[in-house]
């Protein structure tokens, strides 16, 4: 990093230490326990004047509190937005001192009733359950969760992979396999997709593997002029029963990944700081674009993309009107033909639509669709003919 943003941080430090020298002051010239029986009183952990020095801030003066802040928002502000700043990730560390957890009567926190132990769910744990002790339990609530005998965690893994591949999960509220959830018509599917996550040591590579290169995951939407298929189709119009695939739009990830690879322009590069999902230099793969969740931009909110404010198990899916009008006037979706077009070699109308097609669909056009090209090139310009293809449903949706 440069020396004015080392200077920047180390006059923010400076700050912070003053403050906390002063605090750390504070809290000397307070009575000694050892020696002061009503400090033991007050200043002890069963007294309810006690607080960890953790919530210190919550009890600063006013003035001192919003210095504070204004100092910590500084140093985040930098870290976050300064392009020499460190790679930094957020790590979770256990409290010095662990909560000891009770029932709340009533579920007023002011009435604290009897203690709870640190545990995993009874229902989950057989008669051999023991408390957590000698730390918070996190690590042992992880390693319970992820249990082979506990088959709650590969059910919801699987169901929700299940998913991300059909459109449809085999459980229908993907975050509550209770009983107010309908039980599944393919459960024995669920439990052995579940039985072989588990045994394969919970590798989802294999569980993808196993799952696309089955039969029903290779069928098509489209439903040929079969008599059986036409009377499947009155019999299970809801396709419940997976006698084909499910017509459905690419996520909002997909889609823009697709056109970036197509156009040639998708950025393969790991790691690093994620830069705006809405900056025009941004060819990255989406999974590493970064939203600012109190400044959506609209590619976001229009597409469907998961609340950043909220856990999101399965996505809303919407045909609107902002969409089309998003793919004929954005300026990203008009960079990506401009490139697609750029990748062309050939000299004559036919042979460029030939290569359109192949870069866009994969397939060669059809002597109908290099006519209707044809038309439409003697009015427009080739980019406005890569838009077409582009934006079309064939490119968007998956058959």
């Amino acid at each position: 990093p440069d020396e004015p943003f080392l200077n920047s941080i180390a006059v923010k430090i400076a700050a912070l230490d003053k403050q906390l020298l002063t605090l750390e002051k504070q809290i000397d010239d307070l009575p000694s326990l050892e020696d002061d029986p009503l400090a033991q009183l007050l200043l002890s952990r069963e007294s309810p004047c006690w607080f960890s020095e953790r919530d210190v801030y919550h009890y600063l003066a006013r003035q001192d509190k919003d210095a504070f802040r204004g100092l910590v928002n500084e140093l985040d502000g930098i870290a976050v937005k300064d392009s020499t700043a460190a790679d930094r990730a957020m790590i979770m560390v256990d409290k010095p001192i662990f909560c000891e957890p009770v029932i709340f009567q009533r579920g007023d926190a002011a009435y604290p009733g009897n203690s709870v132990p640190r545990q995993f769910l009874k229902i989950l744990s057989g008669p051999k359950r023991v408390p957590y002790t000698g730390s918070s339990g996190r690590l042992e609530l992880a390693n319970a969760i992820a249990d082979p005998q506990n088959p709650l965690t590969a059910r919801v893994w699987v169901n929700r992979v299940w998913m991300h591949h059909f459109g449809n999960p085999l459980v229908e509220n993907p975050s509550d396999f209770g009983l107010n959830t309908q039980r599944p018509i393919h459960h024995e599917l669920l439990d052995l997709l579940a039985i072989r996550f588990i045994n394969s040591g919970f590798r989802t590579k294999a569980l993808h593997r196993f799952i696309m290169s089955s039969s029903t995951y290779r069928l098509s939407s489209i439903v040929p002029a079969d008599r059986k298929l036409i009377e499947q189709s009155s019999v299970d119009p809801d396709n419940s029963l997976l006698w084909r695939a499910n017509r459905r739009r690419l996520d909002l990830e997909q889609m823009r990944d697709t056109l970036l690879s197509i156009s040639g322009q998708l950025d393969v590069t790991m790691y690093g700081r994620p830069p705006l999902i809405t900056d025009e230099s941004n060819y990255r793969r989406t999974v590493y674009a970064f939203v600012e969740r109190q400044n959506l931009p609209n590619i976001v909110q229009i597409f469907d993309a998961a609340s950043a404010d909220t856990s999101t198990a399965r996505r809303v899916t919407t045909t609107v009107p902002q969409q089309a009008l998003f793919a004929l006037n954005s300026k990203f979706v008009t960079a990506m033909a401009q490139s697609l077009t750029n990748q062309l070699t050939a000299k004559t109308t036919p042979p460029k639509i030939g290569q359109l097609y192949n870069l866009a669909f994969g397939r060669t056009p059809t002597p109908e669709e290099i006519q209707l090209g044809t038309v439409f090139l003697q009015a427009n310009s080739w980019t406005d003919y890569a838009q077409v293809l582009l934006i079309s449903n064939e490119l968007w949706f998956i058959d």
